[in-house]
């Protein structure tokens, strides 16, 4: 068996994607037929096994109908490598062909720490987080990194998608709580904060859901890109490696009409009986600076008559004095 010194092949950055939605299938003798390649062998550019496979994916998540799905573990590690080669050629011959085996090439890798220069890791579509805040994505820390040593960029835990901007062709409109007459409707995020039946008075995140019919779509796919300015040390030319990971969003293959309308029916204040119509004066009447919500639910001016006591949830006529700008006592 001819067995030559292990020479140097080649060297880069290694992507890990960590809950990996397109993991290796290793040859072995009880798997030989639908697999990607024997363990440390190079198929497509790629040593099998080592590391992530390309195209790069999160693993993919189910998002429930008019519903929030919180993220946790969704992140890449890059790291320098440098990768060799050993190639045995066995001895003898196969003695189905008569023919000497072929020479067999397997790849490893090692780390010996690299310098991470800067980071940056983006989504690439529309909004489709909750929040939009800045935080929902991060990236690592320039600086030196050890042997074998990770810079790791991703979604920040806790970070959600939400059924409606995932999905954006699913109809869905609500009216937002403690709205005026007037109002015009909502869609997107259906709230369900704040929330507590049992206070007093009660407290709801809508007054009411109009429609809700879910995207035609099976599935969506979020996309995110990570670019990485790296050296094997800081006094190294930067380079810059750039990859886009990709995360397929489902939504549930039957739609409970019922199970949606029975919760946002117990989130709602029309849902459990308290239509505050007496909670503003009419338009143009009296000079409350009435509350104005925009499309995404999002009060955008005015004030929130929020209630004091359950009368003001039920009954029928408006109790502000507009010469004393005070409210009238609502008597129990």
């Amino acid at each position: 068996m001819t067995i030559p010194p292990i020479v140097p092949f080649s060297s880069g950055l290694e992507i890990v994607v960590y809950k990996d939605g397109n993991p290796w299938s290793i040859c072995t003798t009880a798997n030989a037929q639908n697999c990607d390649g024997e363990l440390g062998s190079l198929v497509n550019g790629q040593v099998v096994g080592i590391p992530s496979k390309e195209p790069y994916f999160y693993s993919s998540v189910e998002i429930p109908h008019g519903d929030r799905l919180e993220l946790n573990g969704f992140t890449v590690g890059v790291r320098y490598y440098e990768q060799t080669s050993t190639t045995v050629t066995p001895p003898g011959t196969n003695p189905d062909t008569g023919l000497p085996y072929p020479p067999n090439t397997t790849y490893s890798r090692t780390y010996p720490g690299f310098y991470l220069h800067s980071q940056t890791y983006v989504r690439t579509g529309r909004q489709v987080f909750e929040t939009d805040t800045g935080a929902e994505l991060f990236t690592a820390t320039p600086g030196d990194r050890g042997v074998g040593e990770f810079g790791e960029a991703g979604i920040t835990d806790g970070t959600a998608y939400t059924y409606g901007l995932v999905f954006d062709q699913a109809r869905i409109e609500y009216m937002p709580r403690l709205s005026r007459a007037g109002q015009s409707l909502c869609d997107g995020i259906i709230p369900t904060k704040p929330y507590d039946k049992d206070a007093n008075p009660p407290v709801f995140p809508i007054d009411y859901l109009v429609a809700f019919l879910p995207d035609p779509r099976d599935s969506v796919t979020v996309g995110y890109q990570l670019t990485t300015v790296w050296g094997e040390d800081e006094n190294s030319t930067p380079l810059t490696t750039t990859v886009v990971i990709n995360h397929t969003c489902t939504q549930p293959e039957n739609f409970d009409f019922a199970g949606v309308l029975d919760k946002y029916t117990e989130l709602s204040y029309y849902g459990n009986g308290y239509e505050h119509l007496g909670l503003y004066p009419i338009t143009g009447q009296g000079d409350f600076d009435l509350p104005n919500y925009d499309r995404n639910g999002n009060l955008v001016s005015g004030v929130l008559n929020e209630p004091v006591s359950v009368k003001q949830l039920t009954r029928q006529s408006y109790p502000w004095n507009p010469k004393t700008k005070q409210f009238k006592p609502y008597p129990e």
